[in-house]
């Protein structure tokens, strides 16, 4: 639009300008972020904290048992070669 820049002592007013629109049009239009209708709550059912997690207990295998049972199916299970 404009085929000079503008010169740095217009640049001031020029935004203390703009500024001031925003702000009065800010004040004007104010936008109320809060809907119009309540929402349904029904989804809360499922936020319910009050049920405690059941308590349950981790198997963990003897390594050994299961390096045994692998060379007894002619299956022997290999070390991971790490770098």
């Amino acid at each position: 639009m404009f085929s000079r820049n503008l010169p740095n002592f217009l640049l001031k007013p020029l935004m203390n300008f703009v500024l001031l629109v925003y702000l009065f049009f800010s004040r004007l239009f104010h936008v109320d972020f809060e809907p119009k209708e309540k929402l349904d709550d029904s989804y809360t059912k499922f936020n319910s904290f009050d049920d405690p997690l059941p308590d349950i207990e981790p198997n963990y295998p003897d390594y050994k048992e299961l390096l045994a049972e692998a060379k007894e199916n002619g299956e022997p299970i290999k070390a991971v070669n790490r770098r």
